[in-house]
């Protein structure tokens, strides 16, 4: 196990650290920017780690954590997620890292595998040189159950592809206003470059796009989340796709809002990464028995309120009574709307 700042490399993947740029300390996190050289991508990659104030104590009495991997949007870089989502506010009560890799690829990647280019791989690299990477550096959970992915837009896309290519490395993944279906914008973001014409190349084209690939992920104990609305440009197919998975009959969280395409509210951000949060709590709670116990932005209410409450499926405590409906998919999602609770909580019924 290395910490950051300890060694230089990670021989057995052919990936050589060249640098950390900086450590600084934000609100509610640290965030860790660093570089390497990619041996799949023969480029150079930056990539910004955001860790839990309470880290290194953490670690040291044993503490493994989950990741959320962040995958940005087309012309965006890693810095949205702390400079806009403000994600680094929320890494402390959540109890688990992020992290947000810049694509290097004048940033329209789509994190796939491109049929047409070279060195272009981004899918095997996520999952095969920079997971590892990453589980090498700092005190991860290497099982899927502990691995998510995040994105926005084109990132969207690429968290839904790679749940789908690679379900044995991850188990969660939440799209916020993606481009779910990419078959209707043959021309348009970047996609060409990537995957070529669509005229001639529409079998690579479908064998990418999540809405014809998600249900094979039925049965493969994944957790899935989104959201759109009628203000975003791919609202129809974030509905497409919800009807899809209703149809495969796997279960799912989504949701819409007011929001435009183009920015990610800290407050919106904070709703996806409770998400992450209430499926990694049952996940981790062997090894971190204390989470269904801790302080913080996820109060255990019993003990504070004096209400009647249960545990969620997630592990989460939280009242029963005034909960509104969010979600339309298999296996019902609740906010609580509570004005006696601080701060939202998910619900799962079964």
């Amino acid at each position: 196990m290395k910490f950051p700042g300890q060694g230089s490399s990670m021989k057995n993947a052919g990936i050589v650290l060249l640098y950390m740029v900086i450590t600084h300390g934000v609100f509610g996190g640290t965030a860790v920017n660093r570089s390497y050289s990619s041996s799949i991508l023969l480029r150079d990659i930056s990539y910004t780690v955001i860790l839990p104030d309470d880290y290194e104590q953490q670690v040291e009495s044993g503490k493994q954590y989950p990741v959320v991997y962040l995958l940005h949007c087309a012309t965006c870089s890693k810095d949205d997620w702390t400079n806009g989502a403000e994600v680094q506010n929320y890494i402390d009560s959540a109890e688990f890292i992020a992290v947000a890799p810049d694509d290097g690829s004048g940033r329209d990647s789509w994190w796939l595998d491109s049929p047409i280019n070279d060195n272009w791989n981004y899918s095997t690299w996520l999952a095969e040189e920079f997971k590892p990477l990453i589980d090498s550096l700092y005190a991860t959970g290497s099982s899927r159950e502990l691995n998510g992915l995040c994105g926005h837009s084109m990132g969207g896309f690429g968290a839904l592809h790679n749940l789908i290519r690679h379900p044995d490395i991850f188990s969660v993944a939440f799209s916020i206003k993606g481009c779910v279906d990419i078959m209707p914008y043959n021309g348009k973001y970047f996609l060409n470059t990537v995957l070529g014409d669509q005229s001639t190349n529409d079998n690579e084209w479908k064998a990418v796009t999540p809405v014809d690939n998600i249900c094979a992920l039925k049965n493969r104990n994944v957790h899935i989340g989104f959201y759109s609305g009628p203000n975003d440009k791919f609202h129809e197919v974030n509905a497409a796709l919800h009807d899809t998975l209703e149809g495969c009959d796997i279960e799912h969280l989504y949701y819409t809002n007011g929001e435009d395409h183009y920015t990610v509210p800290p407050s919106s951000m904070e709703d996806v990464m409770m998400f992450f949060d209430s499926v990694f709590t049952v996940s981790s709670s062997v090894k971190n028995p204390e989470k269904k116990e801790r302080t913080g932005l996820f109060l255990p209410l019993q003990e504070k309120y004096g209400v009647p409450v249960i545990y969620n499926t997630r592990g989460r405590r939280i009242k029963t009574s005034q909960m509104s409906h969010c979600a339309f998919g298999k296996g019902i999602y609740f906010i609580s709307s509570d004005s006696h609770i601080p701060n939202k909580a998910y619900l799962h019924i079964d």
